[in-house]
């Protein structure tokens, strides 16, 4: 992945496996990997009220960005695509998420390669992004066009 001057800070790949009637215990016996947390998901989380969530995170440099940390997990999990597919046909919920904190206005580019590995793998991908705490309110309005509206082309005949 290439990142612009600001760049990501901490970006991790992850496999989630999320549900009321998991067991962490059988996903790891299961799988055969360790997670990096399993827990009962609090009110704030993203995830159902009464969800367990089983998780192996990867994490790399910003320099070295999602595509590696993908490459790692997706290395990790490959030989485990039907025990995934039996977990998920049980009825819990498998997806790899990339997170990571930005700067605003910062952008990135997952490769191809990386895509189409994840593709290839028919377990669906989810992006998390956290970015710091602005001191003036109007920074997450920073995405609109301006209010004078010059960022309109001028139509012709008008003055």
């Amino acid at each position: 992945m290439t990142i612009s001057d600001s760049s990501w800070d901490n970006p991790t790949a992850a496999l989630l496996i999320s549900g009321k009637g998991l067991t962490p215990r059988i996903v790891t016996q299961t799988l055969g990997i360790v997670p990096s947390s399993a827990l009962l998901v609090t009110n704030r989380s993203r995830f159902q009220p009464d969800e367990r969530v089983w998780a192996v995170r990867i994490t790399t440099t910003p320099d070295q960005g999602f595509d590696s940390a993908l490459d790692e997990l997706i290395d990790l999990m490959a030989d485990k695509l039907r025990d995934l597919q039996r977990l998920s046909q049980a009825g819990l919920t498998v997806q790899i998420d990339l997170s990571g904190r930005v700067a605003t206005r910062a952008h990135g580019f997952l490769s191809p390669r990386s895509l189409s590995r994840v593709a290839a793998l028919a377990i669906p991908l989810s992006f998390t992004v956290g970015t710091p705490l602005s001191e003036r309110s109007e920074d997450s309005w920073d995405w609109l066009p301006a209010a004078d509206g010059t960022h309109r082309a001028p139509v012709q005949g008008q003055v």
